[in-house]
């Protein structure tokens, strides 16, 4: 994923750091298939109502075959059972693949928020989670 990214951007991503999933209320999934993992996301707590989707990756050799979308479903279960009512996340303008994906599991651009305002190379997605990526 950091050399994807960096590929893309010209630059490493944002740092992660395993802290920011030891809080309550997030998690971090991996995604195997036929024993090899090929991708991984993460949800962590933005406020009482509110999570944001983190580090949402599909190796390239597994895109297009439903691990996005059983990734994004997972995580979508985990929010509910922790409660929150909504989920936000973050990509980036040259990632159209993400946000296909995201848009293909009923996300909608919104405005920035938190750290991303002012990035001109970031693009905001919300859904409020009744519904459900199939």
């Amino acid at each position: 994923m950091c050399a994807e990214m960096s590929a893309r951007y010209g630059r490493a991503p944002s740092p992660f750091s395993l802290e920011e999933m030891a809080v309550a209320r997030s998690v971090f999934l991996v995604a195997k298939r036929d024993g090899e993992l090929v991708g991984c996301g993460a949800l962590r707590p933005l406020d009482a109502q509110r999570a944001e989707l983190k580090r949402m990756y599909v190796c390239p050799h597994a895109r297009r075959l439903g691990v996005g979308q059983r990734i994004i479903a997972a995580l979508e279960e985990w929010a509910r059972e922790f409660g929150y009512e909504a989920l936000l996340l973050e990509t980036g303008v040259l990632q159209p693949e993400a946000q296909r994906l995201y848009e293909s599991c009923g996300y909608e651009r919104i405005p920035a928020f938190g750290g991303y305002v002012g990035n001109a190379t970031s693009v905001c997605y919300g859904k409020w989670l009744q519904e459900t990526c199939d």
